[in-house]
């Protein structure tokens, strides 16, 4: 038998059924469980935070400061570079690890995983007292969870191996999500049809993603206003003699109060966004920043003109039916 993974095949023999002149030819798959790829994602770490401290600290950034500048963006980008550095200290940046799992694993039981739990929690205590007692009771949980879940695979793909026998179909549909494939899903990139041109580029995908995205207004903007009583159907709603300007709009300048209120009560399905400063730490410091913030949404409006950080966001595509394939047409 050829394969270019020998590790997934512990051997391969012929046995003589007695049914035809051929031998059958089996292989004996490694019972080891392909793991997935591990994925890394950023987040603050608020084990040591302290928020007196950190309102201390942010009394004494001098956002005032930030407004030598003449442009919005560089205002902007300055006031969130005083107070990210403020929450570097108190929230550092750290990276973490989580396991991409294609599905809950069918011979993890309840009883394994509640000792799994019981294993962690028991690590995470050695890790702080370094003591043999606490060392022999992490081993000890830890040798167990093995033997169990050695058990539990066993007696999971020998009832497998029972349950589907005489259904080849549904023995590897079964089997497939645990084996190594060399697919890719449509998870790990997207591949774009742009009209002739097939786009695989990551970069070159989100580019022209973006640019459909915040050109597609542009076209249904209309300039001229018809007034109401000009129009072809019939009126049924009072017309006054006053049409209303639709090209122009303003706002109100905020204050302080406004800004603190908004900030202590936050929406709680809000995500974190790009720049990672979290709710949290938003909400803890909306008493330290309400009046530089306040300055800041007032400068904005002065000026008539959106910071450019304030419109970036990330966004994830999901694909319709697990589709590869994103057809986008610009006829519209």
């Amino acid at each position: 038998m050829d394969t270019n993974i020998p590790s997934f095949a512990l051997k391969s023999r012929t046995i003589e059924v007695g049914l035809s002149d051929h031998k059958l030819v089996y292989t004996v798959f490694n019972r080891n469980v392909m793991k997935p790829k591990n994925s890394f994602t950023k987040a603050r770490c608020f084990k040591n935070f302290d928020e007196v401290a950190f309102n201390k600290d942010l009394a004494y950034v001098p956002f005032n400061v930030t407004y030598v500048f003449d442009d919005i963006n560089d205002i902007c980008w300055a006031w969130e570079k005083m107070y990210a550095s403020v929450l570097d200290n108190h929230a550092p940046m750290k990276s973490r690890k989580y396991r991409n799992a294609s599905g809950q694993s069918k011979f993890i039981t309840d009883e394994i995983r509640k000792t799994m739990l019981k294993r962690n929690a028991l690590r995470r205590k050695y890790c702080k007292t370094r003591s043999a007692v606490d060392w022999e009771a992490y081993r000890s949980h830890r040798n167990r969870v093995v033997s169990m879940r050695r058990k539990s695979v066993k007696e999971h793909f020998d009832h497998l191996c029972c349950f589907r026998v005489g259904k080849p179909r549904e023995f590897w549909k079964s089997l497939r999500p645990l084996m190594h494939t060399r697919k890719s899903t449509p998870e790990e990139f997207i591949t774009l049809k742009e009209k002739q041109s097939v786009i695989t580029d990551q970069n070159q995908v989100s580019e022209v993603l973006n640019e459909y995205f915040t050109n597609i207004t542009k076209g249904l903007i209309s300039h001229k206003h018809c007034p109401f009583r000009d129009q072809s159907h019939v009126s049924r709603i009072p017309l006054t003699d006053e049409v209303a300007d639709v090209n122009t709009f303003g706002f109100k300048l905020t204050n302080h109060h406004v800004v603190r209120a908004v900030l202590e009560n936050p929406q709680p399905n809000k995500a974190q966004e790009y720049d990672y400063i979290p709710l949290r730490a938003v909400k803890t410091s909306s008493q330290a920043i309400a009046q530089p913030l306040s300055d800041l949404i007032n400068m904005v409006i002065t000026k008539a003109k959106v910071p450019d950080t304030w419109k970036q966001a990330r966004s994830h595509l999901i694909t319709k039916r697990n589709a590869l394939w994103i057809k986008q047409t610009l006829d519209r």
